[in-house]
């Protein structure tokens, strides 16, 4: 079965760069207008099956279901990052700053800075991730 791309005259999609052919790369809206301009261009004489219908709303089914499970994971990795950085309250710690200084000292606060929760040490910030030690005080 031949298909017609998708372009700026109809209903555009993104370019898809040579190496990203992955259909996980599409949403499920892009998928959905993939799907309805491949049904409308294809061949009366030889129409998709059915079943080749159903597999495609399925494969729809999976991108939402990977997308959401996927935003849920990384909620719960940010609430558990956001705990661990607040029990360091009060903590003494060495680490670096974002921009490499090394700061030693104790947390008086958290913040998040995107997704990454900050220590904030005197007057430096010290990103989560850049904590080398936690110190007895």
């Amino acid at each position: 079965m031949s298909t017609t791309p998708v372009n700026a005259s109809t209903n555009s999609l993104p370019a898809a760069s040579p190496t990203d052919n992955s259909i996980n790369s599409l949403s499920a809206d892009q998928f959905l207008k993939l799907m309805i301009t491949e049904l409308q261009n294809q061949d009366p004489t030889n129409p998709e099956k059915n079943s080749e219908i159903m597999q495609q709303v399925s494969s729809i089914s999976q991108i939402t279901a990977s997308n959401k499970l996927s935003t849920t994971l990384n909620g719960v990795a940010l609430g558990q990052s956001i705990a661990s950085a607040g029990a360091m309250i009060g903590k003494n710690i060495n680490g670096l700053t974002a921009d490499g200084k090394t700061v030693n000292g104790v947390v008086s606060s958290v913040t998040v800075t995107g997704t990454t929760p900050v220590l904030n040490v005197g007057t430096d910030a010290v990103p989560l991730t850049n904590v080398k030690d936690i110190l007895a005080t």
